[in-house]
């Protein structure tokens, strides 16, 4: 869940010396900054996971577990002060504004830094849970422009003081890797570490991290400062410490593609590996001499290409409520296929599979209808089982014993020492792609203003591919205000692809006054239908 991760965002004036100062950045809830003595943004808050939590005696808060309304976790920061003229080779990366920044130039300008961040660790943070406040349409809502609807927003949060630098990290070594995994055609351009302590009821708690990049495009890992070659990417780590000793050393490899940043129709999707520290040492090596070497190890296929029918009959060949892939997957190496849908409020059903079972498009599940007294479909952006349709995830994960024996599907289902609260323990790697609800914003006319007949129109489309070629395509846009002739047009082109713009000319039979466009949303079928579920955003408008 990127909202889990990353948090709501906080409108932030950021002024760092010359190099950055725009009014209003929406920073991630997760981000601590500041510029000198001067305080930019001095607090980080995240949202919690129900749990396990206590009464004040020590006891379990048995009724608060059983309502989902506590948990404990580990609040961690990596955090140090960095001069200024180090950054400096980072600012040509943000000559297009923060919303234009060049990920990849900007990753490689930052390595050296991490040599001045330090560790900070709360082992145990016990905190209440309430639901996200909402908006109108139900969708969870953490805006807040003022200090006043900030704090509101927050005054139920448990307060976690961090030292500011408590360990640094000291340890300096390689980790070499074999090709990179694959999005969308070619190989990803990013590749994250995150080193941490795997801890017991607090899952993996970061120590460290490291970046690498592939800008070139092959499937190898450019070659970094006094490495000797390319695919190996330095981490650095602190040890284990404020509660966290004795626990086992895990390495996170996410293989991420940075498209989605440039890209509106790209989706969101990574493989990673969780591999275990040789002897549960860290090691001083900063030229790389002898690596981690995790190139015996492949990446799982990110998994594109699914697809889930949200109504009740059969749509565009595939059943009602049923789940498959539009080509065969490659699966290979996964232990289990997961698959989540959730709507505004994140809440979810999780659907455990075979991946054996998805050798063939024909390959796949059908989610059954609601039985009598359950209401809400988390199918659905607002569980109501109509409306706008939900998001979904598809995942896949590799499970291992310690003695490195592969796990089944089946040695995960049943009632053995190998379930699901163990997923920690015995996971390897994982791969993931996000596929989220198509949106389109109507950039001009502007909602409610005014706009001459027969004037231009521009769409923002997200989570949608505009094309006619259904192999490539997700399908069309309709515009139009009202039924009859000459009161529509379909537009089956993009204007701007990475920016998700679609431009055109408002329908002839738009005519003066007042006015509701539509953007509808369409599918690749001959002639082109609405989407199923329907997917159209109106914008009210006068037209002169």
């Amino acid at each position: 869940s990127l909202t889990q991760l990353l948090g709501p965002t906080e409108p932030t004036d950021v002024k760092i010396g010359t190099i950055v100062d725009q009014q209003d950045v929406p920073l991630p809830a997760g981000v601590f900054l500041a510029y000198d003595v001067n305080s930019i943004k001095p607090n980080v808050s995240a949202q919690g996971l129900a749990g396990v939590c206590t009464k004040a005696d020590g006891t379990a808060d048995e009724d608060a577990i059983a309502t989902g309304s506590c948990g404990t976790r580990s609040a961690w920061a990596v955090a140090g002060d960095v001069p200024l003229s180090e950054l400096s080779g980072a600012a040509s990366s943000l000559t297009g504004g923060l919303s234009g920044i060049n990920f990849g130039q900007l990753l490689s300008q930052l390595l050296p830094v991490f040599r001045r961040f330090n560790s900070s660790v709360v082992r145990d943070v016990q905190f209440t849970l309430k639901d996200s406040p909402k908006d109108n349409g139900g969708r969870a809502d953490f805006s807040a422009n003022t200090p006043a609807e900030i704090d509101a927003l927050v005054k139920d949060f448990s307060a976690a003081d961090h030292d500011f630098q408590q360990i640094p990290l000291g340890f300096n070594f390689a980790v070499k890797f074999g090709n990179l995994p694959s999005f969308k055609g070619a190989p990803v351009d990013g590749l994250i570490l995150l080193g941490g302590a795997i801890v017991p009821g607090r899952g993996v708690v970061p120590l460290g991290l490291g970046v690498g990049v592939n800008s070139n495009g092959d499937a190898q890992v450019d070659k970094q400062g006094q490495f000797p070659s390319a695919g190996l990417v330095g981490l650095r780590m602190a040890p284990a410490h404020h509660g966290l000793e004795g626990s086992t050393y895990g390495i996170v490899a996410l293989g991420a593609s940075l498209k989605s940043a440039t890209d509106s129709t790209a989706g969101v999707g990574g493989s990673a590996l969780f591999a275990r520290i040789p002897e549960n040492k860290l090691v001083f090596d900063p030229k790389g001499a002898t690596p981690v070497d995790l190139s015996g190890q492949s990446f799982l296929t990110i998994p594109e290409g699914a697809k889930y029918n949200f109504v009740n009959a059969t749509y565009q060949g595939i059943p009602g409520r049923s789940f498959r892939f539009t080509t065969a997957p490659n699966l290979a190496g996964a232990s289990v296929l997961r698959i989540t849908f959730y709507g505004y409020d994140e809440k979810r059903w999780m659907v455990l599979a075979n991946p054996s079972d998805f050798a063939t498009t024909s390959g796949g599940f059908t989610l059954p209808a609601l039985p009598s007294g359950i209401t809400q479909d988390r199918t659905f952006q607002k569980g109501t089982g109509t409306g706008e349709r939900g998001d979904f995830t598809v995942q896949t994960v590799k499970l291992q014993t310690e003695a490195g024996a592969d796990l089944s599907f089946k040695d995960l289902v049943e009632n053995n020492g190998t379930n699901a609260d163990r997923m920690n323990d015995f996971a390897r790697a994982f791969a993931i792609y996000g596929y989220a609800r198509p949106e389109v914003k109507w950039e001009t006319p502007t909602s409610g203003g005014t706009a001459s007949v027969g004037s231009a129109f521009k769409l923002t489309i997200a989570n949608f591919r505009i094309g006619t070629d259904a192999a490539t395509a997700d399908g069309s846009v309709e515009v139009s205000c009202g039924q009859g002739a000459n009161k529509s047009v379909v537009v089956s082109a993009w204007s701007d692809q990475e920016k998700g713009e679609v431009t055109g000319t408002l329908p002839a039979g738009c005519t003066a006054g007042t006015q509701t466009l539509t953007a509808t949303l369409l599918d690749t079928q001959v002639p082109p239908q609405p989407l199923q579920p329907a997917a159209a955003f109106t914008n009210p408008v006068t037209l002169q």
